[in-house]
């Protein structure tokens, strides 16, 4: 699991807690399980439709990118991407090589590995939260997609030409249940909020974790734009397969967007550096702004001091 090193005697050693990062484990996995299983016990909601509502009347289509595709793409870009910067910083960036030591036992763990496990954590954080928003609204709303009508294969009579107007609060469908339960569940598009997720939460970390150190300044926003790129074409995907309406992916990609936010800024210290940093500038700003006005007062006074005792001696003189 790791290998036995010698350690600078003036570097900072932290010990590796293996019943904790058990209990992390533990942990995941019961919010894994909850955030697929929990939402479905309680069903989805049942909407009706009106027979004209030619948004339900679309072909169905086969996944252009499907489920575990999406799982596959997701996973594998953050992995890539974080471990790859956390090596780059541990052999380029000397200030990082000469922190914090971490140690199990008598052995030592990686740095890299212990900044990829950290930032790795706080990237899938978000994105079960992501997940479990998403499953959970789409069995809240019960929005009809867009391929409804087609997999739903209502009874004959349902609707007829004399009343195109019609609405029809409980339809009778002939199709697969399980098609039918899926096809309730159009808000929002969970590949838009997920891979947006991604995409936003890699763009935040590389601009955190590698852009001041670089000289080259192209690659990081290149980089930044594939990853966003990429996760609205997954999303356009859905619209193509008629598995979402355009109001689905575009929440799917705000809710996805403002969770990578929340996650960067808010649950994790990508950007506590920085703020710490401008924080002590400023503060030695005033601090210094505060010194030299004193110092000028008291030139200031000294000056006025000489300045009177000069006009004294000179009205005795005379």
């Amino acid at each position: 699991m790791g290998y036995k090193i010698e350690l600078p005697l003036d570097s900072k050693v932290r010990n590796v807690s293996i019943f904790g990062f058990v209990i992390k484990c533990f942990t995941w996995t019961v919010l894994i399980v909850g955030a697929f299983q929990i939402p479905p016990l309680f069903g989805t909601v049942n909407r009706g439709l009106f027979c004209n509502d030619e948004s339900i009347h679309y072909d169905y289509r086969p996944n252009t990118i499907s489920l575990i595709q999406k799982m596959i793409y997701n996973i594998s870009i953050t992995i890539s991407i974080i471990f790859s910067i956390e090596t780059w910083r541990f052999y380029k960036v000397k200030s990082f090589r000469e922190s914090t030591n971490y140690q199990w036992k008598n052995y030592n763990i990686h740095k890299i590995l212990v900044q990829f496990w950290k930032y790795f954590e706080i990237c899938t954080i978000g994105y079960f939260v992501t997940v479990a928003c998403n499953i959970s609204t789409k069995h809240m709303v019960g929005r009809l997609r867009p391929n409804f009508w087609e997999v739903c294969k209502p009874i004959n009579g349902t609707c007829s030409f004399e009343e195109p107007y019609k609405y029809i609060a409980d339809i009778e469908c002939t199709g697969d249940p399980n098609a039918v339960e899926d096809a309730r569940k159009s808000f929002y598009s969970g590949h838009s909020a997920v891979c947006f997720y991604i995409a936003v939460w890699l763009a935040l970390y590389i601009q955190a974790r590698i852009f001041k150190h670089l000289n080259n300044h192209i690659f990081v926003p290149v980089l930044q734009t594939f990853l966003l790129l990429v996760a609205s074409a997954i999303g356009f995907s859905r619209l193509y397969d008629n598995k979402h309406h355009w109001s689905d992916i575009l929440v799917g990609s705000i809710a996805g967007t403002i969770t990578a936010i929340i996650t960067c800024c808010c649950w994790s210290d990508l950007f506590q550096n920085r703020i710490n940093k401008q924080t002590a500038t400023n503060v030695q700003t005033a601090e210094s702004s505060t010194t030299l006005g004193t110092d000028l007062s008291r030139e200031s006074s000294v000056n006025d001091r000489i300045s009177i005792r000069t006009s004294s001696t000179y009205i005795k003189n005379n």
